[in-house]
């Protein structure tokens, strides 16, 4: 008896809170709201709800400037008070515990043909323009590695609004109304292609990488490629391509008039002579005012014997070391000036440092390329000369008589030559990803407008590059072979300078009669020099070029 009664205790306990808590809910769900409001704005009715009521409102800014109904509601559900502001105003609510959720209902859009009957319509529709039809076509873009490319585009030839990029995949799908387009795909940094589409599916497009950088790179000390914007001092830098539209024996030449701040002199020695390259900047009076010039990195010797002495015993003059360099093997010329190239090299390059890449392999097919070019030299400007009088007998001045006929027997410019420079250049380039091979061979032949100035140059140039231990390890091979002769350099004296004589010789006299440097004297049995104007002007220059002339 005694457990009859604690149950029928625990069933009255039961019952006790059930009742009480659907009390609660009832109780909760019948709350009562008083709200009087004339017309406006959402914003400041919930301010008005929320100070009555436990209810938080969630809403859109702009949906809070949005006028509502005016209501005068007393002791009512918050439903019904909801649904009097929100008539005809196209907000809709949702409530969610305490919480009222808020939104703007999009206006439901009507057929234009409602009112029109069923045949109006339907011309209507037979009126209108049909629909494009679109085909998809998807792909991936990769490099030559396999390595996806991001950020590629891809568009139809012929339409700038048809295009799509490709994903972190190098993924991309595209739409377009032509059934089979040409599509052309490009990346900063490749060489654009185009493909005609045949397959919508699964098209693989590979880009080779461009040998035209997008940020320049300059070659600084120990042949290190750094970019332009990473360097804190002025670089000037010329490609191959550029420095080789006029073919020149010497390279430094080649940079007249092409970089700002560099004043190039070319030889007066002829064919084959060393220029005089001077750089913006602090000059010394004691000291060669020469840059350094930098081959891969490393700084070569760039004497010669081609300094300005004075007197007339000025020695004959010679190439330079920088014009041993075959300008087809060469990639790009960087130009550094002022203090940036005294801290990479020293004080060698306080005039500045011209730095020089040459050329190495490249991966993919074996190419083979060769160029020839041609020149013809002539003197472009000569002195003006007097040829109305002539010599007096045995006299090298012309101050004498004047010439019946008004034109003298010499005449300088029939001492010059058409010079010929022919340049020919074969190369062959291979490689593979570890291993990359660069041969060329070169050779100048040049005749030069003096006669008997000469110049040959032969250039033998293999590059080997190697890679291993993953890119850690680059090993570079190198060898030069260069066999040059020059002959008859001009030289700023007189013993080595023919022009002086050339210029000076008497307009009186025929000039065909010395053509033969010597002539055989018969008593004595010997050659003896054909010169029978002594030493007057020094005019001996001129004996050793006679024999060409």
């Amino acid at each position: 008896m005694v457990i009859d009664g604690r149950l029928k205790v625990l069933l009255s306990l039961r019952t006790f809170m059930c009742a009480f808590l659907l009390m609660i809910g009832v109780h909760r769900v019948s709350a009562q709201v008083s709200l009087t409001t004339n017309q406006t704005d959402l914003k400041t009715v919930i301010q008005r709800i929320k100070s009555k009521t436990k209810y938080r409102f969630f809403y859109d800014d702009a949906l809070g400037k949005q006028k509502v109904n005016a209501v005068s509601i007393s002791n009512l559900p918050i439903d019904f008070v909801l649904n009097r502001l929100f008539e005809n105003t196209g907000i809709s609510y949702k409530i969610i515990d305490n919480i009222i959720y808020l939104k703007k209902e999009k206006p439901a859009i009507k057929n234009r043909y409602t009112k029109s009957t069923e045949a109006t319509y339907q011309q209507r529709k037979r009126e209108e323009p049909a629909a494009p039809t679109l085909y998809t076509f998807n792909g991936q873009v990769q490099d030559v590695e396999g390595i996806p490319l991001i950020g590629a585009t891809i568009m139809v030839k012929g339409s700038s609004k048809v295009r799509a990029l490709s994903d972190l995949e190098g993924k991309f799908v595209l739409k377009s109304e032509i059934p089979n387009p040409i599509l052309v795909i490009s990346c900063i940094g490749f060489d654009a292609i185009e493909k005609r589409i045949e397959n919508r599916n699964n098209q693989l497009f590979v880009l080779k990488e461009s040998p035209y950088e997008l940020e320049a790179v300059f070659v600084t000390a120990l042949g290190i490629n750094r970019s332009g914007t990473a360097l804190n001092y002025n670089v000037k830098q010329m490609d191959g391509e550029e420095l080789n539209k006029v073919k020149t024996t010497n390279i430094a030449n080649a940079l007249a008039g092409r970089m700002a701040g560099i004043s190039v002199n070319e030889s007066a020695a002829g064919m084959g002579g060393a220029a005089r390259v001077v750089m913006r900047g602090p000059k010394s009076l004691a000291q060669s005012n020469q840059p350094l010039y930098v081959v891969d990195g490393i700084p070569i010797n760039n004497r010669s014997n081609d300094d300005v002495k004075g007197g007339i015993y000025s020695i004959q003059p010679g190439a330079e070391g920088i014009s041993d360099i075959n300008p087809d093997d060469i990639e790009s010329v960087s130009v550094l000036s002022g203090a940036a190239a005294a801290a990479l090299y020293g004080s060698a390059a306080a005039q500045g440092a011209v730095m020089i890449k040459t050329k190495s392999g490249r991966v993919g097919k074996t190419l083979v390329e060769f160029s020839t070019s041609t020149q013809f030299l002539s003197p472009f400007v000569l002195p003006d000369f007097q040829n109305e009088y002539g010599n007096r007998a045995n006299e090298m001045k012309s101050w004498g008589t004047k010439n019946t006929s008004g034109i003298g027997g010499y005449t300088p410019k029939d001492f010059f030559r058409t010079g010929v420079n022919f340049t020919n250049n074969a190369s062959l380039t291979a490689g593979t990803e570890r291993n990359q091979v660069y041969l060329s061979l070169g050779s100048s032949t040049v005749s030069g407008i003096i006669p008997n100035n000469d110049f040959q140059r032969y250039n033998l140039t293999f590059k080997n590059v190697f890679t291993a231990l993953e890119d850690k390890l680059r090993l570079t091979f190198s060898f030069k072979f260069v066999r040059e002769n020059d002959k008859n350099m001009l030289a700023q004296g007189q013993y080595f300078n023919p022009l002086t004589s050339v210029y000076l010789f008497p307009r009186g006299e025929n000039f065909n009669a010395i053509k033969e440097f010597e002539t055989y004297d018969a008593v004595r049995n010997i050659n003896l020099q054909n010169w029978n104007y002594g030493d007057d002007l020094k005019m001996q220059t001129l004996i050793g070029l006679r024999t060409v002339c």
